[in-house]
């Protein structure tokens, strides 16, 4: 896990840094950064996109792991992981392409969320399988994991309809 976590920051760092980089370039010769300063800002920008993505990767391993001590599916962490992350990258790729497709079909509707939940636990049952679990412990995981993502949406979609602003005291 902190593996990949590593392997995100860099990712984040190397991309970063390129852009940059390239509009420091751009600049007057007053307005450049020094290199160590492209630098560090970009190792400190690196550091967002990074805990964001961290962030959606554990709720997702949490939500895994919630799912194996509730059914006592006695999944492997290892398999757990490569689980999470294999999701993790379905929800940031195909996901949002059956996301619009299915908008465009049905509208944003009570339909729409339920056949977002039949799609995703279609497709981390597929996952499951692919990481090696039984088609029990498949099943039961993804439609474990794709309904914690849909309540987390609903609630996101609730609370920004009802228009309610946070006070921070």
């Amino acid at each position: 896990m902190v593996t990949t976590i590593i392997v995100i920051y860099l990712i984040s760092f190397v991309l970063i840094l390129g852009f940059i980089y390239r509009g420091n370039k751009k600049e007057s010769e007053e307005e450049k950064m020094s290199s160590t300063l492209v630098i560090v800002v970009s190792l400190l920008l690196a550091l967002a996109p990074t805990i964001g993505l961290g962030f959606v990767l554990f709720t997702i391993l949490g939500s895994a792991n919630l799912i194996d001590m509730v059914f006592s599916l006695d999944l492997e962490i290892n398999q757990l992981v490569i689980l999470a992350i294999s999701i993790l990258v379905y929800l940031f790729t195909v996901d949002s392409i059956v996301e619009i497709v299915v908008e465009y079909i049905v509208g944003k509707k009570v339909m729409y969320s339920i056949v977002m939940l039949l799609s995703r636990i279609f497709a981390f049952y597929w996952i499951g399988l692919i990481v090696g679990f039984s088609q029990l412990n498949t099943f039961i995981t993804a439609t474990g994991i794709a309904v914690i993502i849909s309540i987390l949406e609903l609630l996101y979609r609730f609370r920004k309809s009802s228009g309610t602003k946070e006070v921070v005291p």
